[in-house]
């Protein structure tokens, strides 16, 4: 009886904290549209627009990464760029001399020790390609999930080692969170911060006063925020609390310093419907607030896989990213 009434009180909250959009313009004022079939299938894990208004994304066939540099005039295709061996995360601009570049990461090698490079976003060619090793067993595996550049110009990443699976952008557990300083000019690995309160360090964001905040998690249990200096010491490690339900999947902050954690959460329901979660936090870890939002297509709750891989922050709200994807049977009241 104690297990029933548990559940019984736990689902409806799930249920009816989802905020549903009354209507939606899905799919509308599109300016181009365009598939890429050369090559090998893999999937986008990661895409910019950058200072010159172009698109560069980096996705993962199998043992390889591949980027596409995209004309945001017209969608055309302008290089790509293979590297084998490799498992691609995160993509990130450089800005230097006049030139986009990008800071590319994931794993490399067998073992998939962590990964960046930088590659001449002019033609795509490797400026360097740079390999950080930690022991572990075989069933170990690293990487870098995403960087950013920070206010000193500095590459600061964020990912884990000796994760429990290998291949995947996916949520990896069993390893630790790890915040790394990278010089951009040659790959050099200035310091790095190993937190074992958190498995993985999903993203990385910078305050106004020059605070790293690093969005962690462990499997089953609440979110977690580490603040870091640029020296790379470890201020604090909070647990935000009430939010084990959400996979996390992205970090961003505003120019106030408000930090916004987005990432998708369960329900009960056929095909184990998502929907997409947003948490909002002062640089203190105090939550303002914590969000579920449905999804916007008309079909049935209980069929709809909603999960984020992306959470931005823009002059007239936040903007958050992902894929919808129809579970199990449609709705005989929502038919496709």
């Amino acid at each position: 009886m104690k297990n029933f009434h548990l559940i019984f009180l736990i689902v409806p909250n799930l249920l009816y904290s989802q905020i549903t959009p009354l209507n939606t313009e899905f799919n509308q004022d599109i300016v181009w549209e365009s598939v890429f079939t050369s090559g090998p299938q893999g999937k986008v894990n990661r895409g910019i627009v950058d200072s010159d208004g172009n698109c560069a994304v980096i996705f993962m066939p199998e043992n390889m990464t591949r980027v596409h540099k995209i004309d945001g005039v017209n969608g055309q295709l302008i290089w790509t760029k293979t590297i084998n061996n490799t498992v691609g995360f995160g993509i990130t601009e450089f800005y230097d001399s006049g030139r986009v570049d990008y800071i590319i990461s994931g794993g490399k090698s067998s073992s998939q020790e962590r990964w960046v490079a930088r590659l001449n976003g002019d033609d795509g060619t490797v400026i360097w390609d740079k390999t950080y090793t930690s022991p572990g067993n075989a069933w170990q595996f690293d990487g870098i999930r995403m960087t950013i550049i920070g206010s000193d110009n500095y590459i600061y990443a964020s990912g884990f080692i000796g994760g429990d699976e290998s291949g995947t952008i996916f949520i990896v557990y069993g390893g630790e969170a790890v915040v790394m300083k990278i010089d951009p000019f040659d790959g050099t690995e200035i310091w790095t911060n190993i937190n074992s309160d958190s498995e993985y360090s999903v993203s990385l964001v910078e305050s106004s006063n020059g605070h790293l905040y690093s969005a962690g998690t462990e499997y089953g249990e609440d979110l977690i925020l580490t603040k870091l200096d640029k020296l790379g010491n470890e201020i604090w490690t909070q647990d935000i609390s009430n939010t084990s339900e959400i996979i996390p999947a992205d970090l961003t902050i505003s120019s106030n310093d408000i930090l916004y954690y987005g990432g998708h959460s369960g329900r009960i329901g056929p095909g184990d419907p998502f929907d997409y979660s947003c948490v909002s936090l002062d640089t203190l870890s105090n939550v303002n607030w914590k969000k579920h939002y449905a999804n916007p297509r008309g079909y049935s709750l209980d069929h709809i896989r909603n999960e984020l891989y992306g959470i931005k922050i823009g002059t007239d709200g936040i903007y958050m990213f992902g894929g919808t994807g129809d579970e199990g049977n449609y709705s005989s009241v929502n038919p496709p």
